[in-house]
């Protein structure tokens, strides 16, 4: 078994800086461009993180870290966008094999995922830790899609919340939720309020209307390469569908 491991990139144009910069407003921002071994930390943690150039240095420092203190006999993957490293026995050393410039973190752990189950033979078991919906909306989708013909047995995720602790047998789910339910989520999660999109309506309420075969339709080709007018047109009518289950109207304009 290997430990893989994924973080986020921080970019001058990106479409979650508004996010970003909403979330630290209300903070008095610590900003930190270098992180060295005894720098004190500080103490409210929330003031550190909403700094986009502080997370980027303790990405750094991160490497730097292990390479000293890691004493484990795995190898560690990590991915620091654009770059790829892994870390074992004292030493970090680029892996261009994972190397990808997607902005979140946890569009990666998908490409650490496909490494896996591309690089081993026979059935496979997988472990991940996150608590984030976009991260289970996500492996629930490419079970059903992508890694099943690859070998994929069993996929769990330990979920931490707060002091609650939780571990989700992903493989079972996906079978319990049927594979057109499953291909629908990441539309029905985009659409109804993600990272980069604005809340409409409940994920409770997009589940209901999703498991109407005639609304299901709506957002079944939702996430084709380029998004035609007519796709855009059908979402618009899901997400109607979603805040007015019994209505027959298909715009906002005419809700």
């Amino acid at each position: 078994m290997v430990t893989k491991a994924g973080h986020n990139t921080y970019r001058e144009d990106s479409i979650k800086n508004g996010e970003r910069e909403r979330r630290g407003k209300s903070k008095e921002m610590v900003v930190l461009d270098v992180i060295s071994p005894n720098q004190n930390v500080p103490v409210v943690l929330e003031n550190f993180w909403s700094s986009s150039i502080s997370k980027t240095a303790f990405q750094a420092f991160y490497v730097e870290w292990l390479t000293t203190n890691y004493q484990g006999t795995k190898p560690l993957y990590l991915g620091i966008s654009p770059q790829a490293w892994t870390v074992s026995a004292g030493c970090a050393s680029p892996f261009p094999r994972l190397n990808c410039t997607h902005e979140e973190a946890e569009d990666r752990m998908m490409f650490h995922v496909q490494d896996i189950l591309s690089h081993r033979s026979g059935p496979t078991s997988i472990t991940l830790s996150s608590g984030d919906t976009d991260v289970f909306v996500c492996l629930l989708y490419h079970i059903t899609v992508n890694w099943r013909d690859l070998g994929l047995k069993e996929l769990w995720l330990v979920r931490n919340s707060g002091v609650r602790r939780s571990i989700l047998p992903l493989h079972d789910i996906c079978l319990a939720l049927g594979d057109e339910l499953t291909k629908c989520l990441p539309a029905l999660h985009a659409l109804t309020g993600c990272d980069t999109t604005s809340k409409i309506s409940t994920k409770l309420a997009a589940l209901n209307a999703v498991r109407k075969p005639d609304n299901s339709s709506l957002i079944l080709n939702f996430d084709s390469p380029q998004l035609t007018e007519n796709a855009i047109q059908l979402a618009e009518t899901f997400l109607v569908k979603c805040l007015k289950p019994s209505t027959d109207l298909k715009t906002f304009d005419d809700l």
